[in-house]
């Protein structure tokens, strides 16, 4: 779906041009440190008492767990 003017889409795309490579990459690291924030407060949300290696695990599955088998998952998680 997009649901964003034509207009608007070609002015978002004019001035992240503008932007040099290190801007639009510090972008990118932003969003994602963003997003990742949102995850763990999802997971908190659950479950309040989880360990760090947990989170860490619960992290990994959110934002990679498709991309790997089961057994490729358990053996990063060793």
């Amino acid at each position: 779906m997009n649901d964003t003017h034509i207009e608007i889409t070609a002015k978002v795309k004019e001035l992240m041009k503008l932007k040099s490579n290190e801007e639009r990459l510090l972008m990118g690291f932003s969003m994602y440190d963003t997003a990742k924030e949102i995850v763990k407060s999802s997971i908190i949300e659950r479950n309040p008492h989880m360990t760090v290696n947990q989170m860490r695990r619960e992290i990994f599955l959110r934002f990679y767990g498709v991309e790997f088998t089961k057994d490729s998952r358990d053996k990063i998680f060793i």
